[in-house]
């Protein structure tokens, strides 16, 4: 869409007046080589046309409306209709959009971190409104409702600033290890890691089989629970065998269990594949605040000791 926008608007592009043709002039405008080491232009080639386009797009005009652009390989420099900026960095060209995997659908998530015990919160059911923090230190309390669900929010609307082919940047042995497990059985391991001033992060995706079977049957045994009762409320339960009205459709769940466990199942299998697919074989570089949502130590979760001062 980016693409096709910028595209559009080249296209709608008139020339308005015609500049300089001075290459001593050019960095005034932005629209000098590309190549030189303080050129402000962005020069933009497109091939598959029967005269292909090669221009340095400039600066926007001072004054009103419009772009200085010239040709490749010409002197005169153009001001043009239209407000032609380019992204400038590959960065600005990507889709940041990575995973959306809500709280709400998390059932534990563990912090491995490099020194100290593992972090872990669970949820008993999808009901439960909020994580219980495990192995909570004898005289210590979980800090608030609010900083330990946090720590499961960090895959919704979870997005990139970066990124890069993974052979170019490996976990080190130190690396932190987050593990989300959602109640239906996909499983989200991350090792993220500091490097340089980023903050580096690889995912792999998988399905724990046997979640996922547990899951299925307990939503097959709830859809069955729900069409006995609405069976009932029918007046179709055997003491109203007489009562007029149709009984209620059985959903999938209960007249062929078969059928409906294998194509629960398909469609987690194809959610993991297409996660793996987009994950596979990248290494990412998040947002620090959804990097400091997994570099938590228990101390972190819990309620600070009476006279000491919060982590900040």
């Amino acid at each position: 869409g980016k693409l096709r926008a910028f595209l559009l608007k080249l296209a709608d592009a008139k020339t308005v007046e015609r500049k300089t043709a001075s290459e001593e002039k050019y960095p005034l405008l932005g629209v000098e080589d590309v190549s030189a080491p303080e050129a402000k232009g962005v020069r933009v080639d497109l091939a598959g046309l029967a005269e292909p386009v090669q221009l340095v797009i400039g600066n926007a005009a001072v004054r009103g409306e419009g772009t200085y652009v010239r040709r490749v390989g010409e002197e005169p420099s153009w001001l043009v209709s239209g407000t032609l900026s380019v992204a400038r960095t590959p960065a600005e060209w990507l889709r940041k959009d990575l995973l959306d995997i809500p709280a709400g659908r998390i059932a534990s998530v563990t912090l491995t971190p490099a020194e100290g015990k593992p972090v872990r919160i669970v949820k008993a059911s999808e009901d439960d409104a909020n994580f219980t923090l495990e192995d909570i230190p004898k005289g210590r309390e979980a800090a608030s409702e609010y900083t330990v669900n946090g720590v499961a929010s960090t895959l919704g609307g979870l997005q990139i600033d970066d990124v890069m082919p993974a052979g170019e940047a490996v976990p080190p042995e130190d690396a932190i290890v987050a593990r989300y497990e959602t109640f239906d059985g996909i499983v989200i391991e991350v090792h993220a890691w500091q490097h340089e001033g980023k903050d580096l992060a690889r995912f792999t995706a998988t399905l724990d089989a046997a979640r996922a079977d547990a899951a299925m049957a307990a939503a097959q045994d709830k859809a069955r629970a729900a069409h006995e009762a609405a069976t009932k409320v029918a007046g179709h339960d055997e003491e109203q065998a007489d009562a007029p009205a149709a009984p209620p459709a059985a959903p999938l769940a209960v007249s062929d269990p078969a059928k409906d466990r294998a194509e629960r199942r398909s469609v987690l299998d194809k959610e993991v594949a297409d996660l793996q697919a987009r994950l596979d074989g990248w290494t990412f570089v998040l947002p620090s605040w959804k990097y400091a949502s997994m570099d938590k130590a228990l101390n972190d979760l819990l309620k600070p000791v009476e006279g000491q001062a919060p982590k900040s």
